[in-house]
C-alpha cells in the first residue's frame, strides 16, 4: 500500500525534473528527488509515467538533451503529419482510381454480356443457316431422284419408239414384198389373162385385205405415236417445271451462301473457335456444286433424248408419207388395169 504523501503527480514531477536534468528517471533517482518513498511504492507509479513518456525516457537513456529531444519530436510529428497527408492523398487517389476501375469493369462486363448475347444470336443464325442448307440438299436430292425417274421414263419411251420403228420397218418390208408379188401377178396376168382371171381377182382381193389390215396397223401405230408425242410433251413440261424448281433451289442456295458468309465473318470477329463449322459449310457448298453439275449433265442427256425422239418422229412421218404415196400409186395402177380387164372380158364373150 502506498505511503501517505507519495502520489502519481509527485512521482511525475520528480521524473520530469530528472529528464530536464538529463538524468534517467529510475526508482532510486526519483526517491532521491522526493527524499522519501519505498521502492515498492515508487516502482508502479514510475512505470505508469514511463509508459506515457517513453520517447523522453529513450532520449535521456541515449544521452540526448531535452531541447534536441523536443526538436526531434517536432520533426517527428511534422513527418507524421506529412505522412498522414500523403496517405490521405494516396487514399483519395486510390479511391478515384478504384472508382474508375469499377466503372471500367462495369463497362467491360456490359460489353461481355452484349458479346455473349450477340454470340448466342449468331449461333442461332448459324444453326438456321445449317438447317436451310440441309433442306436445300434434301431438295436437290429429291430433284435428282425426279430427274432420274424422268430419264428412265424417257428411256422407256425411246425403247417403245424403237419397237414401233422396227414394227413399221417390218410392215414396210411386207408392203414391198406385197408390191413385188403384185408386180409378178401383173406379169402373170399379162401372160395368162384368160386362164387365171378368177385366181388373179382372188389374189387381188387377198392383197387388198392385207393392205387394209396393214393400213389399220399403220393407223394404230400413228395413234400410238401421237400418244407418245403427248407423253413426251408432258414430260417436257414437267422437265421445265423441274428446271424452274432447280433454279429456285440454286437461288436459295446462293442467297443462303451469301448470308452464311456474312454471319461467318461477324462470328469470326467475336470468336475464332467456329473454323470447323465454316469447313462443314464449305463442304456443303461443294456438294451443292457437285449436285448442280450432275443435274446439268442429266439435263444434257434429256435434251439428247428429246432430239432422238424428234428424229424418230420425223422418220415415222416420212414412212407415213411413203405409205400414202404407195397407196396412191396402187390405186392409179388398179384404175389403169380395170379397162384392160373389161376389154378382155368382152373379147372372150364375143368369141363365144
Amino acid at each position: 500500500m502506498a505511503r501517505s504523501g507519495i502520489t502519481y503527480s509527485r512521482v511525475a514531477q520528480a521524473a520530469t525534473v530528472l529528464i530536464d536534468a538529463g538524468r534517467t528517471p529510475t526508482v532510486d533517482h526519483v526517491r532521491e528527488v522526493l527524499g522519501s518513498g519505498s521502492k515498492s511504492t515508487l516502482a508502479p507509479l514510475l512505470k505508469r509515467w514511463k509508459d506515457q513518456h517513453a520517447e523522453a525516457v529513450v532520449a535521456v537513456e541515449a544521452g540526448l538533451p531535452a531541447s534536441l529531444l523536443q526538436a526531434v519530436k517536432t520533426v517527428y510529428e511534422g513527418m507524421q503529419h506529412e505522412a498522414r497527408q500523403q496517405l490521405a492523398e494516396r487514399e483519395t487517389e486510390h479511391a478515384v482510381r478504384y472508382e474508375a476501375l469499377e466503372m471500367r469493369l462495369a463497362g467491360l462486363l456490359a460489353a461481355h454480356a452484349s458479346l455473349q448475347q450477340e454470340h448466342a444470336t449468331q449461333s442461332d443464325n448459324l444453326a438456321r443457316i445449317s438447317s436451310s442448307l440441309q433442306a436445300l440438299q434434301i431438295a436437290q436430292q429429291t430433284a435428282a431422284v425426279h430427274a432420274s425417274a424422268q430419264a428412265s421414263a424417257i428411256h422407256g419411251l425411246e425403247q417403245r419408239l424403237a419397237d414401233r420403228a422396227r414394227q413399221l420397218a417390218a410392215m414396210t418390208h411386207q408392203l414391198e414384198q406385197t408390191q413385188r408379188q403384185f408386180e409378178h401377178y401383173q406379169e402373170a396376168t399379162a401372160q395368162q389373162r384368160s386362164e387365171e382371171r378368177q385366181a388373179a381377182d382372188q389374189r387381188v382381193r387377198v392383197q387388198e385385205l392385207a393392205l387394209l389390215a396393214l393400213q389399220r396397223q399403220l393407223a394404230a401405230i400413228h395413234e400410238s405415236s401421237l400418244q407418245q408425242a403427248g407423253r413426251i410433251a408432258a414430260l417436257d413440261a414437267e422437265r421445265g417445271s423441274l428446271q424452274e424448281r432447280l433454279q429456285q433451289a440454286r437461288d436459295q442456295c446462293t442467297a443462303a451462301t451469301a448470308e452464311r458468309d456474312r454471319w461467318t465473318f461477324l462470328y469470326q470477329e467475336v470468336e475464332r473457335a467456329r473454323a470447323d463449322l465454316g469447313q462443314r459449310v464449305e463442304r456443303g457448298e461443294t456438294e451443292c456444286t457437285r449436285l448442280g453439275s450432275a443435274l446439268a449433265a442429266q439435263r444434257q442427256d434429256v435434251m439428247v433424248q428429246q432430239r432422238d425422239l424428234h428424229h424418230a418422229h420425223e422418220r415415222i412421218v416420212a414412212l407415213e408419207q411413203a405409205r400414202v404415196d404407195w397407196l396412191q400409186d396402187k390405186a392409179r395402177l388398179l384404175t389403169a388395169l380395170r379397162p384392160a380387164a373389161e376389154g378382155t372380158s368382152d373379147d372372150e364373150s364375143t368369141s363365144m
